[in-house]
């Protein structure tokens, strides 16, 4: 009775493919640019303010910047904010959300997301991107900024060598 209850058991178990179909299909095409993200925290002051980075060290010295040739900063105001001008727990929660929401609809697109600085009453998402892409990307944001009153606007400026952000890894080197 046993070894039956086992191979019941085991025969149910085998046949739970759990919807495989035996090929898995992608509707886009996986593109893998960095092998993985490293985020690190980097603390700083503005107008004698406390600020914090979010930087994904990868891109420090990554080989195809020059594919990337547009910075884009996504300026989001902070509604509910503390003394320091951070956002509040709740506030995050929304941050977090409508950062999200930047990143999936990105996502298909050629960008490098960079990190992130919140500073006094407002938070920069930083990007790259590619030129040929801009046209897509600035649509996608005014598509979010009408839904969503927290983003304030999105800035593109031509930095084939990304300086904007060399401050910021620069930094990082001398905090290790």
């Amino acid at each position: 009775m046993r070894l039956l209850s086992t191979l019941f058991l085991f025969c149910c178990l085998a046949s739970c493919r759990g919807g495989e179909t035996g090929k898995i299909k992608s509707r886009a095409e996986v593109r893998d640019t960095v092998a993985k993200s490293k985020y690190r925290v980097l603390e700083f002051m503005v107008d004698e303010k406390p600020s914090i980075a979010l930087i994904d060290t990868t891109f420090k010295n990554f080989p195809t910047k020059k594919e990337f040739p547009l910075s884009l900063f996504v300026t989001v105001n902070t509604a509910d904010k503390d003394a320091k001008g951070y956002p509040t727990s709740k506030e995050s929660v929304a941050f977090n959300a409508l950062e999200d929401q930047i990143l999936v609809a990105l996502a298909p697109l050629a960008t490098c997301y960079v990190g992130k600085t919140t500073m006094s009453g407002y938070r920069d998402l930083i990007f790259y991107i590619a030129t040929k892409d801009q046209k897509q990307i600035s649509e996608k944001l005014a598509a979010i900024q009408k839904t969503s009153p927290r983003v304030k606007s999105f800035v593109f400026e031509q930095d084939a060598d990304w300086e904007a952000v060399s401050e910021f890894y620069q930094a990082l080197d001398k905090t290790k």
